[in-house]
């Protein structure tokens, strides 16, 4: 056990039952990608394919000999599976003095095991792991645009723009989209991934000449747009700075991999005294992205 306690002798003396918790940002990973749980836990990797396709018809002349020939490759990629676990170690004696004190030291040691497990796989979804898994953030396949050029002191951050010209980014990164593509991506349902910081600037700024506010006139003019707050954009770019990503909220696009979600293995007890152990693990493939080019990254925002 570590040399300090969980509860402190102390802790038996009369006190609030209420407790105080550490709070965290919102894990928001989940509900902004697509999360696949297919595989299993004993998968070592995860391939996938990228079609790429080359040529065009042309107009042909009679007997031509020339016929244009179209072309389809594919690159095979891979992403390796890891397993992602944790423990929580505790004493019969903590158990009895953590009930005096009206708290079920179990449960809160899994609802631990489990936040942290949630923590690890947010941070895998935006920076990756070293281990080999992959991030939205990390990915070097997804094209970064350059934000609009703002006419105010050259700072081109959103907090030194007006909100026509936060617009103009929004449309920017739309418009890239349905470009890298040539128009088979960017039509469908749209996610929009701002830090909560920037997200509050379309809550509260205002057009020019309306009384709308910048996320109302966002929605209207671009109704398959979903916007979506995620506290790893605040420090997302390679220098650390502000983010802004789209695009297209489909499995074939982006996709987290789970293969085996988090599970709690059976309560063991440890060699020489009154100690129990709760070990808990899932299996990851990390964030995989099939279709760079149908998303977007706008950095420096």
């Amino acid at each position: 056990m570590p040399n300090e306690s969980i509860f402190f002798a102390r802790d038996l003396e009369y006190q609030e039952t209420t407790i105080y918790e550490q709070t965290y940002p919102a894990f928001r990973f989940r509900d902004i990608f697509p999360v696949n749980n297919t595989g299993g836990e004993f998968i070592t990797q995860i391939s996938w394919r990228t079609f790429d396709r080359s040529g065009v018809a042309k107009v042909l002349s009679d007997y031509a000999t020339d016929w244009p020939s179209v072309n389809l490759s594919a690159r095979k990629e891979y992403a390796p599976v890891k397993k992602v676990g944790d423990s929580a170690k505790f004493s019969a004696q903590e158990v009895g003095a953590a009930q005096q004190n009206g708290v079920q030291l179990e449960s809160k040691l899994l609802m631990e095991m489990r936040r942290a497990y949630e923590e690890k796989l947010d941070r895998i979804a935006s920076a990756g792991d070293p281990s080999g898994l992959l991030g939205w953030n990390t990915n070097p396949y997804i094209p970064v645009a350059t934000p609009t050029t703002s006419a105010g002191t050259g700072d081109d951050t959103w907090p030194n723009k007006t909100p026509d010209e936060i617009l103009a980014d929004v449309t920017l990164m739309m418009q890239a989209v349905i470009a890298n593509t040539q128009g088979s991506h960017g039509s469908g349902a749209m996610v929009l991934i701002l830090s909560p910081s920037r997200a509050s600037y379309l809550r509260t700024a205002r057009l020019s000449n309306t009384t709308g506010t910048l996320i109302s006139f966002v929605r209207d003019a671009f109704p398959n747009l979903t916007i979506v707050e995620w506290q790893r954009m605040a420090t997302a770019t390679p220098a650390g700075g502000q983010r802004a990503s789209m695009f297209e909220a489909s499995p074939d696009v982006a996709e987290f991999r789970e293969p085996s979600p988090f599970r709690i293995l059976p309560l063991e007890k440890l060699p020489g005294g009154e100690v129990y152990q709760y070990l808990g693990r899932g299996f990851v493939g990390g964030l995989i992205v099939s279709k760079p080019l149908a998303c977007v990254h706008l950095d420096g925002i």
